[in-house]
């Protein structure tokens, strides 16, 4: 039978953030907020090794003998975010977004276990409290010992000497302010005895909550390390987890880009990373300096002897002698120098789970030239070794001795998270600089995207960079923007939000319609078809004559605002440009028809258009008259009547506009080329982004949400940009969110129309991602247009409120969905195509 053995640990109590060991050290332990960078933003990157770390190694930590910093997977306890989400459903949709909500939380758990976001603790060791004692104190501390275990095992407990804490008090208070420096703050009680007690239930499912109020009975657990050598079995709670500890054990001498905490974080399993250092005295260094020396003579003369043989030296030797050149220096220059150790924690629910996952961390660090090993025999007393409360002085295996700057190259306390906190799932980020496919790369990562349209429109937000709830969704056609902003609309059509979607093309209608009618979509997913059935379509058809009219802005709009789209819409359809004459008769007449409007005639478009036809001018005349027969009997009397019909009017909830015999161009075509009828369809767009602003800005107390697709005819017609901008004025202060879907990042703004939209989904589109890169804000450089380049359908840079950006593959969970969402029909030939792409 295998050999079983309870828990070593060094821990005698804990205070607050701190610990007492039984060797008498007091530990203190802070948890560090990560700096969320681009795993592409180079320099940022740089600045939080350099600057940051490096200063914090060399003028805080180094005034200390010992310190932990390690990395675990927290669970994001994503069921809680839900609850917490719940009171934003909206009442008639409550069922649906419930089951979504669960159902998203039970596919996540059944692919990735527990859902995690990783955190990140930085412990110091304050001081041994023994160290200045005499020793007959000494003496009564062992004895103290001996009693302490006695009544453990009775199931009492001495009452805590709190003097101990009070000594290291002044030290503790100056090193909490320090912490605030790299955005550190003290755990509480609760969270340090939840994080000793998480050594000892890694893979086991549990409640965070209860697992922090076992302070007397913190480690229970049972370690099995003989059954499978390499591994330990844990058994506490009737469960059992297995768990492997792979330490670094050799690395080339330039440590530089070993970013072993990014590479924990990146792992598509649960890893932690422990770093655990000793400082070095400076006066027992001579020994290291030899060495150091010894080691530099060997690179120097390799260098030599490539030389002069007419042979470039390698990149390895270069390499090396940089590195020993950087050590020596920090040892003239007196900096401090840590030996330390460096493992990684990884785990599963069975040993072959266990096997896999730590040869797979083992061949990602082998391509690094780090070598990572399992011990067979070890496990155990690194297990000890690596609990919180242990120091490294003294151990004889997997210590390298560096400066602080090689500590700081581990990234310590960065990640590449993106999105809101609660939220709905929308994909996963992607670390990877190119991508096989969109479902490997998923597949590769555990940090889920959590996306909530109401966010950006609520206070409490400190960390936000913006205000603006305004979604942008840009890139070429067939990149995924269109399947994206479905998944918007669906999900916020769960939500406490009036939604209007404009669907020129008239395509929303056929896709719902198709799940609707479906016995299998019906059956399977009744509260799906349910959902779709709450949506109300108006179609504006010229055929129907009670539509005439309804998009007339004189009719819907008033004052200026009716001006300035009528005047817009007026230059579509008869090109104002050069004809002055007419154009100041037309803005006359307009002032004239929209103040008889104002007085409670009923009057329109049209009605411009007589009375120019009654003018005396014989140009503005024929122009008049030109314009009619344009406007007759065509598509355009949606836009331009008599004033006799009443105004469009939405009261549903879920809203799709669509309007028949309307054709856009292409979004390849110029101006120039544009046939009649692309022309009369760009004009109806202008009073189309009108009536959207003016359903957005109806009810301030109304959170409200417009969703445009193919926004980049706007600007493709006089007048439309000022519409756009108006648009998006309708904002915050309207408890108002645009999502707005386009072709270019160019589309989005101008030199003085800048950051309007808080949210940005940036798609691919090869002749602009120097402009996609700084619209997104990270660097503009090879390595990130090569990142863009390798966007494949369906992954795109996302920009949040907070500034973050990351690049994300696009996840959805539901077959209902993504067939909601279906464009493109595969065909034979494209599921073939798709069979033998790897043969």
């Amino acid at each position: 039978m295998a050999k079983k053995e309870l828990i070593r640990t060094p821990l005698k109590t804990i205070h607050n953030n701190m610990i007492l060991t039984k060797d008498g050290d007091i530990w203190a332990y802070y948890k560090v907020k990560p700096d969320e960078i681009n795993n592409h933003n180079f320099t940022q990157r740089e600045n939080s090794k350099n600057r940051k770390w490096n200063n914090f190694l060399k003028k805080t930590l180094s005034k200390f003998e010992d310190i932990e910093l390690f990395s675990y997977p927290k669970d994001l306890q994503l069921k809680a975010r839900f609850d917490s989400l719940w009171s934003e459903f909206s009442p008639d949709s409550k069922d649906a977004a419930s089951y979504y909500a669960n159902a998203t939380t039970v596919k996540l758990e059944k692919e990735l276990g527990m859902i995690t976001t990783d955190a990140y603790i930085l412990g110091v060791k304050l001081k041994n409290v023994l160290s200045d004692s005499n020793p007959l104190e000494a003496m009564k501390n062992t004895v103290s010992e001996v009693t302490d275990t006695a009544l453990h095992f009775l199931g009492k407990e001495r009452p805590l000497d709190f003097q101990k804490f009070n000594n290291v008090k002044v030290v503790e208070y100056d090193l909490r302010g320090a912490m605030r420096g790299v955005k550190g703050t003290a755990l509480t009680e609760g969270e340090m005895t939840y994080l000793y007690r998480s050594n000892f239930i890694r893979g086991i499912t549990h409640d965070a909550e209860i697992e922090a109020l076992r302070k007397n009975n913190i480690t229970n657990a049972i370690l099995d390390s003989a059954e499978h050598p390499g591994f330990i079995k844990i058994q506490t709670d009737g469960e059992q987890s297995w768990l492997s500890l792979v330490p670094i054990a050799e690395t080339e001498l330039n440590a530089t880009y070993n970013h072993y905490f990014e590479l924990a974080r990146n792992m598509n399993f649960p890893c932690e990373f422990k770093l655990k250092g000793h400082l070095l005295e400076m006066d027992g260094m001579r020994g290291f300096t030899e060495r150091i020396s010894r080691l530099k003579r060997r690179y120097q003369n390799d260098y030599a002897e490539s030389t002069q043989s007419g042979n470039a030296a390698s990149d390895k030797n270069k390499e090396a002698l940089y590195a020993l050149n950087r050590l020596e220096n920090a040892i003239d220059k007196g900096e401090p120098l840590w030996e330390w150790l460096g493992c990684y924690v990884v785990y599963g629910k069975t040993v072959d789970e266990c096997k896999r996952r730590s040869d797979s961390l083992i061949r990602t660090l082998g391509k690094r030239s780090v070598e990572a090993i399992r011990p067979a025999a070890d496990q155990l007393s690194l297990f000890y070794q690596l609990l919180q409360g242990k120091s490294v002085k003294g151990m004889n295996k997997w210590l390298r001795i560096t400066a602080a700057d090689t500590i700081a190259e581990t990234l310590f306390a960065v990640t590449n998270n993106v999105g809101n906190n609660v939220g709905w799932y929308i994909g996963r980020v992607d670390s990877s600089l190119e991508s096989d496919t969109r479902l490997s790369s998923i597949a590769a990562s555990r940090n889920v995207v959590l996306f909530n349209p109401l966010i950006a429109n609520q206070g409490g937000q400190e960390r936000a960079k913006t205000r603006s709830p305004h979604i942008v969704i840009t890139g070429e056609t067939g990149t995924g923007k269109s399947y994206l902003m479905n998944m918007l609309f669906l999900y916020s059509s769960f939500m406490k939000i009036k939604i209007l979607l404009v669907d020129p093309k008239k395509e929303k209608r056929k896709q719902f319609e198709k799940i609707i009618n479906s016995k299998y979509y019906q059956q399977k997913y009744p509260l799906f078809v349910e959902q779709l059935k709450k949506i109300r379509y108006t179609t504006l058809d010229v055929e129907n004559e009670k539509n005439h009219g309804v998009l007339d802005p004189i009719v819907f709009l008033k004052g200026a605002s009716a001006r300035d789209t009528a005047h817009a819409m007026f230059d579509s359809v008869y090109p104002l440009q050069g004809k002055e004459e007419v154009e100041t008769a037309l803005l006359t007449y307009l002032d004239i028809v929209i103040d008889r409007r104002a007085l409670g005639e009923r009057v329109g478009m049209k009605t411009v258009i007589q009375l120019m036809m009654e003018s005396e001018d014989q140009i503005v005349g024929k122009a008049a008259a030109l314009m009619e027969k344009k406007i007759n009997n065509s598509i355009l009397e949606l836009g331009f009547s008599d004033g006799s019909t009443e105004a469009l009017n939405l009261q549903s909830r879920l809203n799709v506009l669509e309007i028949s015999g309307m054709e856009l161009p292409d979004d390849s075509l110029d101006v120039e080329d544009y046939d009649d009828i692309h022309k009369k369809s760009l004009c109806l767009m202008l009073p189309l982004g009108k009536f959207c602003e003016k359903f957005g800005s109806e009810n301030p107390n109304e959170f409200t949400m417009e969703f445009f697709d193919e926004a980049w005819l706007f600007t493709k017609a006089r007048g439309g940009k000022a519409i756009l901008k108006s648009m998006k004025r309708t904002g915050r202060s309207m408890n108002n969110a645009l999502v707005y879907g386009t072709q270019s990042v160019k589309d989005t703004q101008d030199e003085n129309d800048q950051g309007q939209f808080g949210t940005v989904f940036a798609f691919d589109e090869p002749s602009e991602r120097k402009a996609i890169l700084q619209h997104v804000g990270i660097e503009d450089s090879e390595t990130n247009e090569k990142l863009l380049s390798g966007l494949l359908q369906g992954q795109c840079l996302y920009r949040d409120i907070y500034g973050r950006v990351a690049k994300i593959s696009i996840h959805n969970l539901f077959e209902e969905f993504d067939k909601s969402g279906e464009t493109v029909k595969e065909t034979a030939s494209s599921q073939a195509e798709r069979k033998y792409a790897a043969a």
